[in-house]
């Protein structure tokens, strides 16, 4: 009797972006990740293997050059965070039509801090209190689109962290690097920058406004006077602040 031995179907092979992906959206270890990888690969689902992962990792940051790190605090170059953002972008992109046209990105970015954090066997030449508060500026790319207006690309959950990309600087500082910024380059495509500093909430903006929690922000009512429209529309309003957002 003649065995006719069927033909097994090469594996599917899944993209190292898209492990990425996978691995960093379901937090998984070293451990998971290859006990998912051996179960995949006799169902017929080839992931690619740790090596690769954590090499494809290592594309998602900056250069060490561009990356500076003191004992309290961590840096990255603005531009440099932008140009590898906007190159990831696009690398994801399915449908590649429109990235040779010049591209505008439009971000967030903003900051925020927290106290309290745990303290433990830090050698370092500042206070417990100073390692205590921690303060994060980040940024959140927003849409990607043409000049023309084509949408190429849209975050689909611009509040969550999962898209938050961390930088580090001043206000003052902040602003600075980001009127110095310059286009991006990706093969032939060009892409702008639109970066708003609206990412703050109601603190942050009084202290970029130099005012208290408890006076407006844009035209310095107080709060006895905020019950009084009339006083309240003939104080003049500082538009500068609009940039901002309305926190």
């Amino acid at each position: 009797m003649d065995v006719i031995k069927s033909e097994q179907s090469p594996p599917c092979e899944i993209s190292p972006q898209k492990a990425l992906a996978l691995y960093v959206s379901m937090q998984l270890s070293k451990w998971r990740y290859t006990v998912l990888r051996n179960f995949s690969l006799k169902e017929g689902l080839k992931y690619p293997s740790y090596y690769l992962l954590l090499k494809e990792k290592n594309e998602c940051y900056p250069s060490k050059e561009d990356i500076s790190v003191t004992e309290t605090s961590v840096k990255i170059r603005l531009q440099s965070l932008l140009d590898l953002t906007v190159r990831r972008l696009i690398v994801s992109l399915k449908d590649d039509t429109h990235t040779r046209d010049p591209l505008v990105l439009d971000s967030k970015g903003g900051f925020d801090g927290a106290s309290t954090q745990s303290v433990y066997h830090q050698s370092t030449s500042a206070n417990d209190s100073d390692l205590a508060t921690v303060f994060m500026a980040s940024i959140v790319p927003l849409k990607l689109s043409t000049v023309s207006g084509i949408t190429v690309w849209e975050n689909d959950r611009p509040s969550s962290t999962a898209y938050c990309r961390p930088w580090w600087n001043e206000i003052a500082a902040f602003e600075a690097e980001i009127t110095a910024l310059t286009p991006t380059t990706n093969g032939n495509s060009t892409i702008n920058h639109n970066l708003m500093l609206t990412m703050i909430d109601g603190k942050v903006h009084s202290i970029i406004s130099e005012t208290s929690a408890a006076v407006c922000d844009l035209c310095k009512a107080r709060p006895v006077e905020m019950n009084d429209l009339q006083k309240v529309r003939a104080k003049p309003v500082n538009e500068d602040m609009y940039k901002y957002g309305l926190s």
